[in-house]
């Protein structure tokens, strides 16, 4: 899609009823992943070996009806993102697990994976009275990011944005934690062909995302609270706060610090593991895994 036709589709769809617009971009992913497999691209070579792996979905009219399911899910979050507050203001987001914020260390990092629609999440921290800073990594063309990001500062003003590719911004990361904001992180990630987390059986180093936020979280004394969401029909989603990540008792041993880190990203590495085993389908880097070659 050319991207200024992309800006003028995201504008006419603020105006639309919001499961018009879902509508759209399910219709929009369903077609882009038929086309993509009728053209024997790689990457639905890819997904349909790691569906095998991961559910053992062996029968092709399975494999079919996921990748269509993919392509609709993330048809919808790409058109979703220009009408998150009016899916907000319409009473369509529950959040569970309110209670797992309470006594809470400040500041915290909260961790999500690309499962669903990942940015309904900013509505949580809307909640606190300390601002959340989200790291993000401009992947998208330079009209999506526009709209992907005047949404999530459409939130509010407690939340802010850092780019992986804003100068210094780990630097920029540990002042926010120094001044008592929160920090979002998507531990979950691809670079270079390579995605580093979930380790799904493969053997993965403590590099990127997860290992950056673990040290971080050591170094702040940080809580690390897990978030994901789900879509339970249309336009009406259930975020679900989880219990923090335990290393309390970590601190009594006699370990140093990057041990500690260690911990923190092996149980982080559990919780993704569990949820991307749970729906495959509907997580983002599924397409770009080689499990053939990466175990």
């Amino acid at each position: 899609m050319h991207p200024r036709f992309e800006l003028i589709l995201a504008w006419l769809m603020k105006f639309l009823p919001v499961n018009i617009t879902s509508k759209i971009g399910a219709i929009l992913g369903r077609m882009e992943v038929l086309r993509a497999a009728k053209k024997d691209r790689k990457w639905v070579a890819r997904f349909y070996n790691n569906l095998e792996q991961l559910h053992a979905v062996s029968a092709e009219k399975d494999k079919k009806k996921w990748l269509i399911e993919f392509g609709e899910e993330f048809g919808r979050l790409y058109a979703e993102t220009t009408i998150l507050q009016k899916i907000d203001k319409l009473n369509r987001i529950k959040i569970e697990g309110l209670e797992n914020l309470q006594n809470r260390t400040r500041p915290t990092i909260f961790i999500a994976p690309h499962i669903s629609n990942w940015e309904i999440i900013l509505k949580v921290f809307t909640q606190l009275d300390n601002p959340t800073c989200a790291l993000y990594e401009p992947r998208e063309n330079e009209q999506r990011m526009k709209i992907v990001n005047s949404a999530r500062l459409g939130w509010g003003k407690k939340i802010h944005l850092i780019s992986t590719e804003q100068p210094m911004a780990m630097k920029k990361l540990q002042s926010m934690l120094k001044n008592n904001s929160n920090l979002f992180v998507l531990p979950d990630e691809e670079k270079e062909g390579m995605v580093f987390a979930p380790s799904l059986g493969r053997h993965i180093p403590y590099a990127g995302n997860r290992w950056m936020l673990s040290r971080l979280a050591v170094k702040f004394s940080a809580d690390v609270i897990p978030i994901h969401v789900e879509r339970v029909k249309s336009t009406h989603f259930v975020i679900y706060i989880d219990k923090k990540i335990q290393y309390s008792d970590i601190d009594n041993r006699a370990i140093d610090k990057v041990e500690q880190a260690k911990l923190i990203a092996d149980e982080i590495d559990v919780r993704l593991n569990q949820l991307v085993r749970k729906s495959p389908h509907l997580w983002y880097w599924l397409p770009y895994l080689d499990l053939k070659k990466n175990r």
